[in-house]
């Protein structure tokens, strides 16, 4: 692969921003910056629409989440489901209490 440096000059603040966000998906800017590139020449489209809950930016699932996740995902059975909302809470609250 025949790679060139590309400059480009952006507002200090805005850099110092994005960076803090690229930095918390574990990435650094030139790797975004290589993939904005190749999904537009793959494209033909600006990847404009990159979006991510903001209120939750550092929270990771743990593997025991990432389980239950997946876990719940392929639930075809729901014969033990809850009659109501309140229901739920309040086996949980029992689960909690014991």
């Amino acid at each position: 692969m025949d790679t060139i440096n590309v400059s480009f000059r952006v507002d200090k603040q805005i850099k110092n921003q994005a960076v803090t966000i690229i930095e918390e998906y574990g990435l650094k800017p030139s790797q975004v910056l290589r993939l904005v590139f190749q999904e537009i020449a793959e494209t033909g489209n600006l990847p404009i629409s990159l979006k991510r809950n903001k209120c939750h930016r550092s929270h990771t699932p743990n593997a025991v989440t990432e389980q239950a996740l997946l876990e719940a995902s392929r639930r075809t059975d729901f014969s033990d489901s809850y009659e109501t909302p309140e229901a739920a809470l309040k086996a949980m609250q029992e689960i909690a209490d014991a």
